[in-house]
């Protein structure tokens, strides 16, 4: 039960880092072409990653209670 909750959390962060990756990389296309950038969708990219951020805290945080049940 607990390897699959491990497992679990482990794809969850797996998930998490992937999406931190795609908006990292969606901010650098932003920037390096030569367009207007409304600052609406910087702030919208900053909340994204934001709430990103905290869920990757909170899941590696589950699985650090985790490892130390063992």
């Amino acid at each position: 039960m607990k390897e699959q909750k491990e497992e679990m959390l482990m794809t969850l962060l797996e998930q998490t880092g992937n999406a931190l990756r795609k908006l990292k990389a969606e901010i650098r296309q932003v920037c390096s072409t030569n367009e207007y950038v409304k600052s609406s969708t910087i702030i919208d990219l900053c909340d994204k990653i934001e709430y990103k951020q905290r869920e990757f805290a909170r899941l590696d945080d589950m699985l650090t209670e985790l490892e130390n049940a063992f």
